[in-house]
């Protein structure tokens, strides 16, 4: 067996790759950073096996290139996505990109590097996505996966936190799309792929506790009946389980690990999406009255010191 582990050098993606590294899997390690403490930390476990290691950027058209190159003619096992950014960075379209974007170009190029049958992909989402499940935000998602232009998307991917959101809720849906695909057999082997999502909710990693100090942070964690975060050990052994024979019959299936937070908040969760869009529409249109009033307002001066001039009379010659 043969994992390929994204987000390798993060809290959960390291933490995955030591698990795996305990079953004595060799594997390849990939992520934006250097993945050197995560190989030092999984060799400390097991030495003798094979570990790889691909640093790259996963927007870039040649990183599944580079994974490939990897596996040297390997198949892999079990694909577990873990590479993604935060709202942190401010950029909405960076944000759907790494997130999603890249998610869907890396799977559909591995798809027939998988091993067939028997091979699973493992998409770590979040929480995030169930924020903002409704009925118009998914059926834009839906026309953003078959190729149309989804003015609804667009709009919500400008803000980074509902791009955040949005690209784990397309993350959650695009499993469910290549639920047959994957299974079904192509040119490229008998099929038998399973592919699921795992969305964690608020978890103690590098990533999460940057915020940990944010109200809203805690006002989340504080909801669920457990009130507390999660911790990444909480979340591998779910991965490990949806990874091996045990899970066979479980595909397109979203695992929320999230200490009962959707349970127990699920009508606020779920109209957190329609109160930030009210909010910047009642902004937009604050703002356009502003903008109307001060031109208003400009007219209004312009007209009165043109009513102060002294009249221009011209002489008639009699």
């Amino acid at each position: 067996m043969f994992p390929v582990i994204t987000g390798a050098a993060g809290s959960l993606g390291r933490a995955i790759a030591q698990e795996f590294a305990l079953e004595g899997r060799s594997l390849i390690l990939c992520d934006l950073k250097s993945v050197d403490a995560a190989m030092h930390s999984v060799r400390n476990l097991l030495s003798t096996r094979s570990i790889t290691a691909v640093t790259g950027d996963i927007t870039r058209a040649d990183f599944p290139s580079q994974v490939k190159a990897a596996l040297g003619g390997r198949k892999i096992s079990a694909l577990v996505h873990t590479a993604g950014v935060s709202p942190a960075i401010k950029d909405g379209k960076r944000i759907f990109d790494v997130n999603f974007t890249a998610t869907r170009r890396l799977v559909d190029a591995l798809a027939p590097e998988m091993q067939q049958p028997g091979g699973v992909v493992i998409l770590v989402a979040s929480l995030g996505g169930k924020l903002v499940q409704n009925y118009m935000v998914d059926l834009a998602v839906k026309r953003h996966l078959n190729g149309s232009r989804s003015p609804t998307l667009w709009a919500l991917k400008r803000w980074p936190y509902t791009a955040y959101s949005m690209s784990k809720r397309c993350m959650q849906i695009y499993a469910r799309k290549m639920v047959r695909p994957l299974a079904q057999p192509s040119a490229t082997g008998p099929g038998g792929v399973r592919i699921v999502t795992v969305s964690p909710g608020v978890i103690e990693t590098d990533m999460t506790l940057h915020y940990a100090s944010r109200p809203n942070l805690s006002t989340l964690v504080n909801s669920g009946p457990m009130e507390r975060m999660g911790k990444p050990e909480e979340v591998v052994p779910v991965i490990k389980f949806l990874a091996s024979e045990g899970a066979s019959y479980i595909t397109g299936a979203d695992v929320l690990v999230d200490g009962g937070i959707i349970a127990s908040k699920r009508r606020v969760l779920k109209n957190t999406a329609k109160v930030v869009m009210k909010e910047r529409r009642e902004k937009k249109k604050a703002m356009k009255k502003f903008e109307k009033q001060e031109r208003l307002r400009a007219l209004d001066v312009k007209g009165k010191a043109k009513a102060k001039e002294p009249p221009i009379h011209k002489e008639i010659e009699e």
